[in-house]
């Protein structure tokens, strides 16, 4: 399997300087690499036992520890949740977990994190997962309901205000904002420097787009709500049915 050129044939015609942050971030770490190939991840995920048999409910699709964080619902309300769907499908319960738990076990170096400690994390994943499934009701984490770690978090934002986001991440520059690290930068051609991931292809070599990834929220609606929710299902379906805050079993 061809590693680099299934990279570049999934990426093809994204914009090059931003899609160039993102191959270098992959080249040097691993959990960033994985954050970055979902579809290398799924394309060897066996197909058979728990991975097929398991019962399918609207996922994620890409469940890693950092597509959780903080964000403001319609009710004005800060809250603790997952934040990433690009990669959502109609799949087996039993992918988001085995995603969330591969993150945890590849991006422990990140976490600052010993081999028992981030067995004793997935262990705990699992039983907080299971548990809270058997109860058939999802939680809300806000600021009310939040505690520890994620409590601290959501009560440092209470007084954020967007201006002041804006600017550290994107300062004014003349009457228009600019991203910090977007500047233009060479990307040198796939192959000029060995296996190197670029964002450049030579107009010869330049692969046609593939398909981009399936969105399914226009169709969460019109599916009817099933007896047990896992947490990615409840999330979803709150999201577009209710036009409310995402809900989440993280208490």
């Amino acid at each position: 399997m061809d590693v680099v050129r299934q990279i570049l044939d999934f990426n093809a015609g994204r914009e090059p300087e931003r899609l160039q942050l993102k191959y270098d971030k992959m080249q040097a770490d691993a959990f960033v690499f994985l954050r970055g190939s979902c579809h290398l991840f799924y394309q060897q995920l066996a197909c058979k036992g728990v991975f097929k048999s398991a019962p399918p409910v609207w996922s994620c699709g890409d469940l890693h520890f950092e597509n959780f964080g903080s964000y403001k619902g319609d009710n004005r309300l800060a809250y603790f949740d997952m934040n990433d769907f690009d990669e959502a499908i109609l799949a087996p319960a039993s992918w988001d977990l085995v995603r969330m738990l591969t993150s945890l076990q590849v991006g422990a170096h990140s976490l600052g994190l010993r081999a028992d400690e981030v067995q004793q994390l997935c262990e705990g994943f699992l039983q907080s997962y299971a548990s809270t499934l058997s109860q058939g009701k999802a939680y809300w984490v806000e600021t009310q309901t939040a505690r520890g770690l994620v409590g601290d978090l959501l009560d440092g934002l209470r007084n954020r205000l967007r201006p002041a986001l804006l600017d550290a991440y994107a300062p004014m520059a003349g009457k228009k904002r600019a991203f910090k690290g977007a500047a233009k930068r060479p990307c040198p051609p796939a192959g000029s420097s060995g296996r190197r991931l670029s964002s450049r292809w030579p107009p010869s070599q330049r692969p046609r787009p593939s398909p981009v990834s399936t969105r399914y929220w226009t169709w969460h609606a019109a599916w009817p709500a099933p007896a047990v929710w896992g947490w990615s299902v409840t999330r979803c379906w709150c999201r577009v049915r209710a036009r409310q805050t995402a809900t989440t079993c993280w208490t």
